[in-house]
């Protein structure tokens, strides 16, 4: 019964967004944060914005230790080999900890897959600000 009220409410928010022109998830959010991300559906958008802010923070992060990296060919292929290992092992896993997606890991499936997401990409955001200020010897571009 919670399942087909949170689904009749996500599609009257859905349609209600429809008729006016959409720039991204605006919308959804709006009305998430309205319901004050209260019901399972609005938690999901809730949980995936903020998951969506701290990912725009540690891309800025990685971009100022990418530029930092100019010239030094070597330096930015390792940090993209770890990057790409960060996100794949953050999401096998996200994977694991918040059950199977689908019907099988419920309506909360979503929430808690961002959930755990923000919590390695709080994780990563530190280790990215450590890299950005490391000014020392041992630290990339060799001073």
């Amino acid at each position: 019964m919670h399942r087909l009220a949170a689904i009749a409410l996500l599609a009257i928010a859905t349609c209600a967004s429809a008729q006016q022109p959409v720039n991204g998830p605006e919308p959804m959010l709006k009305w998430a944060q309205s319901m004050k991300c209260g019901n399972q559906a609005a938690a999901n958008i809730c949980a995936g914005h903020e998951l969506a802010l701290k990912q725009a923070k540690m891309a800025k992060l990685l971009d100022q230790e990418q530029e930092k990296l100019q010239g030094f060919s070597k330096a930015l292929e390792h940090l993209a080999a770890a990057q790409a290992a960060w996100q794949n092992y953050s999401s096998a896993d996200c994977t694991f900890q918040a059950g199977e997606p689908g019907p099988e890991g419920g309506t909360g499936y979503p929430q808690r897959f961002a959930q755990c997401m923000q919590s390695h990409v709080d994780a990563r955001i530190a280790q990215l600000r450590l890299y950005v200020a490391c000014q020392h010897d041992g630290c990339w571009p060799k001073p």
